[in-house]
């Protein structure tokens, strides 16, 4: 079975042997999903909570692979190669997708320079433009974070001899961080 494609299986002991060679090839969570797709498509399992004891995994990685296959084409097209979708990149790229909409991310997309790192796609498909240090040095926000303590609690600051440009998108670069700080921790 090459990296492109899933093919049809005969039975589930031949789905379940293609599983077994997917999971030791490491296999990204998109071509994952592609395989539990065509599974369930061919009715070798009749719902993902089945599938998922058949082939001894959780539910959870069943319907979030699934969910990774389904992201919009031109979105995984983006990367340059799927392999670089992790768990968490396409959950992110979901919550943009519901925050925002399909065609906004699906254009954005469209302006990822070819052999991006997935970095730069992140960051374009967050917010439309390449990475602060691709831009032109009159454009480009300085600011710092640091983590300060008061009242009891710790909080993030940010600074910036700039904060009149900054204040304006507070709200904006909220969500981006509620989007991509899960794939940041681990």
């Amino acid at each position: 079975m090459n990296k492109g494609e899933i093919s049809n299986f005969p039975d589930l002991d031949t789905a379940i042997a293609a599983h077994r060679a997917l999971v030791a090839a490491f296999a990204s969570p998109v071509r994952m999903g592609r395989f539990y797709l065509k599974v369930l498509e061919q009715n070798l399992c009749p719902t993902q909570a089945a599938l998922a004891r058949t082939l001894n995994v959780s539910p959870s990685r069943v319907s979030r692979s699934i969910a990774a296959a389904l992201l919009p084409m031109r979105v995984l097209r983006s990367f340059s190669d799927e392999d670089h979708i992790t768990f968490e990149i396409a959950g992110a790229i979901s919550k943009l997708i519901r925050q925002h909409g399909k065609q906004l991310v699906t254009s954005r997309a469209l302006s990822v320079p070819g052999g991006s790192s997935p970095d730069v796609v992140k960051s374009i498909l967050l917010t439309g433009k390449i990475q602060a240090e691709c831009l032109r040095s009159e454009e480009a926000v300085l600011f710092s974070l640091s983590v300060c303590r008061g009242h009891g609690r710790r909080y993030v600051r940010l600074d910036s001899p700039n904060i009149d440009r900054i204040v304006p998108v507070l709200a904006r670069l909220e969500d981006l961080m509620r989007a991509f700080l899960p794939t940041l921790i681990r």
